[in-house]
């Protein structure tokens, strides 16, 4: 449960001047719920920021956390009493692989490098752009790329089935892609006609599985890439907005922009796909390739699920 798990770990973020003395041990299992717990709760509190910024009250808002895959609980379901599971989309959200299983690495590989190939040739080394790309371009490679089971997020069956509804209805037609090059590992390798150097991302290898997780994915400054100056710098003023906003005591000033302030400058019919060749240390140098999907908000979007307290049941736990 949610909960209890942030009460298990909340000893460690308590004490700052400790840290060098903390040893936990603990199984694969819950190492993946923390992550899990952790970008869930970054993801709320972004949410939360968004709907302050615009004037929204909590009850506009209602409460939303992202449900796990593998069953786990939010909070106990005599804390959540009205709590019941809803559906909530990609819109307006960035999904990333965070988690890769080594038998995949190949075939995933291979998948990009086709895709690479269809795109318009260009030249020189590192770091690619292509900024009209066809949404069923997107499609087709969703649908050829394999995401582990742990992969609560980026899962590309959902993300395919996502995209093609969109580009049915007529939005996400056009995409930027990057292929992030000039990554800080001392490993080269072509994919497909392209050289890059890989991304270095300290991966976390759990047992004898197979199974490799990294942290955050994406760097910052690679979401607002296909924004101009414009768009980049409204969305670093709602961000300050948002910030200045808060009561004290609040965090240092925000240097770079919001998440769902960035997404927000970008229109409906636009979307971004940023891929990361991660140096893994497989045999070959074979990366595993990273991927990140951001979307622009859309309204009509279909949906995932959630949990939530929708705003008649907040109202009914405080009568």
């Amino acid at each position: 449960m949610y909960d209890t798990l942030m009460q298990m770990g909340r000893w460690f973020g308590y004490r700052p001047r400790y840290a060098d003395l903390c040893r936990l041990y603990t199984s694969p299992v819950l190492v993946r719920w923390y992550r899990h717990i952790a970008t869930a709760t970054a993801e709320l509190r972004e949410e939360f920021d968004l709907a302050f910024s615009t004037g929204q009250t909590p009850l506009q808002f209602g409460h939303r956390v992202r449900t796990h895959p593998d069953g786990l609980l939010i909070t106990a379901a005599n804390k959540m009493r009205a709590g019941t599971r809803v559906r909530a989309g990609f819109s307006g959200t960035i999904s990333e692989t965070v988690s890769f299983e080594e038998g995949q690495a190949k075939s995933n590989f291979d998948a990009f490098e086709a895709f690479f190939r269809r795109l318009p040739a260009q030249s020189g080394k590192g770091r690619q752009v292509w900024d009209e790309v066809d949404g069923r371009e997107i499609v087709t490679l969703l649908r050829q790329v394999e995401t582990s089971r742990d992969s609560w997020k980026a899962n590309s069956r959902a993300l395919a089935e996502y995209v093609g509804n969109r580009v049915a209805a007529g939005r996400l037609k056009t995409w930027t892609v990057i292929l992030a090059g000039n990554g800080r590992s001392k490993v080269s390798r072509l994919i497909g006609p392209y050289e890059v150097t890989l991304t270095d991302r300290e991966p976390d290898r759990h047992g004898g599985d197979g199974r490799i997780t990294i942290g955050r994915l994406v760097s910052p400054a690679d979401e607002v890439a296909d924004l101009d100056r414009t768009a980049q710098e409204r969305a670093m003023q709602h961000t300050i907005d948002a910030w200045e906003k808060k009561p004290e005591p609040k965090k240092d000033r925000p240097k770079t922009a919001s998440g769902p302030f960035i997404r927000r400058q970008r229109s409906h019919d636009r979307g971004l796909l940023i891929v990361y060749p991660i140096d893994a240390g497989l045999p070959g140098d074979l990366p595993l390739m990273g991927f990140a999907v951001s979307f622009p908000f859309d309204a009509g979007a279909p949906l995932l699920d959630y949990a939530e307290n929708s705003v008649k049941q907040l109202e009914s736990m405080f009568e």
